[in-house]
């Protein structure tokens, strides 16, 4: 059997293309990787080779059109559209790590030998047996997405089986190009993300000593591999359980909506699983919701029975602009027979733009992604805000300021997300990009509630969606005792002043409370 590299340097650097793009979680989703595939392939000035539901085959395709066999200089260009398309989609630091993996393959000898492949029955006994023995304790849902992150990492087809089968499914297969056994690897997947600190050092112990026992020369490569598995690791932050719901108008003259969900069992790795759609109305709306909060609820238990996971659980909404006005967080959903309350008193609620994820506009996705990485990684949050009381600028003034300063990630619409309100500067953020922004359902605010949404979007992004929930549960109880004082009757009775009206609303705080928080990099499949 030949184990030679590809014989050319060429080859090296599809093959090399080929299997670091199939490791980008994000290109496995067909919306980012059709418009990905258009936007390479258009900077290296060739023909787009199409889209198939098979990634790989689609990065071959890709490879294959931007790096021609018969010059040089198209070559060259196509890498570097390569490069730069995986700047726009996945970010900065992915595509500078992918281009010093590609030019250390494209640089390397034309009749270099391959690296070491050994079947790794090498791995002796007793590291084996250590092995098992790390694994075992872990539990075997130590990892419940350590599958699907290896066949990403392995390019290889595995099982669904625990951590310890699957170490012993890997010992069948050769080293990776790097020298590494798969079932090492499997080993620091684990230690960059088991809960227990103390866990994790004894995992990359283990693999060190195997390395070192092994072929010192491995210590490097895994140290490597280390490295790359850390950087990628996910934040449970970032990527929370969640159910996401899309509801989407009729447009026949009815108030008839289609409704579908995804549930995303697991806070760390979107993995959103799609329920059955249903068509209902949008009186009815609630009734789906309680349907799809059913179900989420039995993937998030079967997900995790000992409820170890206690962050935070999102409910959002993909909607049409024109239904932001619609007080989704106020949705109540029946508790054995009895009206319940609003959903957003238990979970995190917000709204996402249903026509920015169905756009596939390369431009719009490098805007939103930026302005949302600006946003989350800034401690002093950059907005601009909309007055629709008092003096507002211009929609136009409002649009130039969006589109000259990129470095505005969040705004505030004091106002209802209406027409003739604060909808249209609204749309006009989503446009430029804007992935956060608040607003309120009161046409005539008290003074004290512009400067409550202003405090709460400069609030950092780890810290909004509780913030938000903190307002809607304060505007509850305050709105609720002033009524019941009112009702009471006493000195006021039910004939309170002006000044007792505007004094409840006061205390009331900010009402009807509206957040956008679109996430450009956990999308559905909405068409």
């Amino acid at each position: 059997m030949d184990n030679r590299w590809p014989s050319t340097p060429l080859e090296r650097l599809r093959l090399a293309f080929v299997d670091e793009l199939c490791k980008f979680e994000e290109l496995r989703n067909d919306r980012i990787r059709a418009p990905f595939v258009d936007m390479a392939a258009r900077l290296a000035r060739v023909e787009p080779p199409g889209v198939t539901r098979s990634p790989r085959a689609d990065l071959v395709f890709l490879t294959d059109a931007l790096l021609p066999d018969d010059d040089p200089a198209l070559v060259e260009r196509g890498r570097v559209a390569l490069i730069r398309t995986v700047r726009v989609y996945i970010g900065d630091d992915d595509a500078q790590l992918l281009d010093q993996r590609i030019e250390a393959a494209f640089t390397a000898p034309t009749d270099a030998p391959a690296p070491p492949t050994p079947v790794i029955d090498g791995i002796a006994r007793e590291h084996r047996d250590a092995a098992l023995l790390l694994l075992q304790d872990l539990g075997p849902r130590a990892h419940p997405h350590l599958r699907d992150q290896l066949l990403r990492e392995l390019n290889l087809d595995l099982p669904r089986i625990p951590p310890d089968e699957l170490f012993l499914y890997l010992l069948e297969f050769n080293a990776q190009p790097d020298g590494l056994p798969p079932a090492v690897v499997l080993m620091e997947f684990l230690a960059a993300t088991v809960a227990s600190p103390n866990a994790g050092s004894r995992l990359r112990d283990w693999s060190t000593r195997w390395a070192r026992g092994h072929d010192p020369a491995l210590l490097d490569a895994l140290e490597i591999r280390r490295r790359a598995i850390t950087e990628r690791r996910p934040s449970k932050a970032d990527t929370p359980r969640c159910l996401t719901v899309m509801v989407d108008p009729a447009d026949d003259g009815s108030d008839e909506v289609f409704v579908r969900h995804w549930v995303n069992p697991v806070s760390g790795y979107w993995d959103p699983r799609p329920g059955q759609p249903e068509r209902t109305t949008e009186r009815e709306l609630s009734s789906a919701v309680h349907r799809a909060l059913g179900r989420a609820g039995d993937l998030w238990m079967d997900a995790d029975p000992d409820a170890e996971d206690t962050g935070a659980v999102h409910v959002e909404f993909v909607v049409p602009h024109r239904l932001w006005g619609h007080d989704f967080a106020g949705i109540r959903t029946s508790v054995g027979g009895n009206p319940g309350k609003p959903i957003s008193m238990r979970y995190f609620v917000h709204l996402r733009s249903l026509e920015r994820m169905r756009l596939r506009d390369s431009e719009q996705w490098r805007l939103w992604r930026r302005r949302w990485q600006a946003h989350r990684s800034s401690p002093a949050v950059r907005s601009h805000n909309w007055r629709c009381d008092k003096e507002p600028c211009t929609v136009d003034e409002w649009h130039t300021r969006l589109a000259a300063d990129d470095r505005i990630c969040a705004v505030a619409v004091n106002g209802p997300a209406l027409p003739g309100h604060g909808l249209e500067p609204l749309k006009l953020a989503v446009g430029q990009g804007v992935a956060v922004a608040l607003w309120h359902s009161d046409p005539d605010p008290p003074e004290h509630v512009a400067s409550q949404l202003l405090m709460t979007i400069g609030r950092p992004a780890s810290q909004l969606p509780a913030a938000v929930k903190a307002l809607r549960v304060a505007a509850a109880t305050a709105g609720g005792s002033a009524g019941r004082g009112a009702a009471g009757g006493g000195a006021t009775g039910g004939d309170a002043t002006g000044g007792d009206a505007e004094a409840r609303r006061a205390a009331a705080g900010v009402t009807g409370i509206g957040l956008m928080f679109d996430d450009p990099f956990r999308l559905v499949d909405c068409e």
